[in-house]
């Protein structure tokens, strides 16, 4: 029962209640007063009769409107029909999105290879004992010592004495020292001093030099001749 209909019955009563208090003490107005409608005839000088002819009729005023019709509930756990979704939906529009820039691959600089730096020093200091000795691609018959002696960062001290028959048969030792220096991967060679009567003072001159499992090889140049002598660490 909606509100409207509540007050409208309430007010209907209230009508109808105060109609049967005045028919019950007969208050009356002054004169008699009848009307007659459809061959029906009404003392209307009373007035309880329209207090209780419009109270019935505000009690019959909700039953005679009609009632609204309320939707249809579905049963529990019957399927509900989806909402038909209009044709043009207006689609919310996405926040625009921030376009990240394609990323750009910087080529890597080649580094530069690394300078050629000179290999170790052979530890080449100690006393050998001469192996073979080769003038010019000839064997000698000779017998030497040799001693090196580290001097400063790749320069060596040497002395060699060699054990030479003169043209009389008889034995004579030859002396030399000098210096062993090396540049980079290059070596060369001086002599300092030697009491061979052909000696004479040089410049440096190229000195071949490997040094392997304790032997040692030198090629030089001596006086116009070539030199390879081959010496072991002792």
């Amino acid at each position: 029962m909606e509100t409207f209909d509540l007050v409208v019955m309430i007010v209907g009563a209230l009508l109808i209640a105060a109609g049967c208090v005045l028919f019950v003490t007969g208050k009356v107005a002054g004169s008699n007063n009848k009307i007659e409608a459809f061959g029906i005839k009404m003392d209307v000088s009373n007035p309880s009769l329209i207090l209780l002819a419009a109270g019935i009729g505000l009690l019959l005023v909700p039953r005679l409107l009609p009632a609204p019709h309320a939707p249809p509930v579905p049963a529990p756990g019957a399927p509900q029909a989806a909402t038909p979704t209009p044709a043009t939906q207006e689609v919310p529009a996405s926040a625009p999105q921030a376009i990240s820039p394609p990323a750009v691959s910087v080529p890597q600089t080649a580094s530069p290879p690394p300078a050629a730096t000179a290999p170790p020093s052979p530890s080449i200091a100690g006393n050998y004992v001469l192996l073979s000795a080769m003038e010019n691609g000839i064997y000698t018959n000779v017998q030497a010592v040799l001693a090196i002696t580290p001097t400063a960062t790749n320069r060596y001290g040497w002395y060699s004495a060699f054990q030479v028959f003169d043209q009389f048969g008889g034995l004579q030792t030859l002396e030399y020292q000098g210096e062993f220096i090396r540049r980079g991967v290059a070596w060369s060679m001086v002599i300092t001093g030697s009491t061979d009567p052909g000696w004479y003072g040089q410049q440096q001159i190229p000195l071949g030099l490997a040094f392997e499992d304790d032997t040692l090889e030198l090629r030089y140049n001596y006086n116009g001749a070539q030199i390879v002598s081959v010496w072991e660490q002792q």
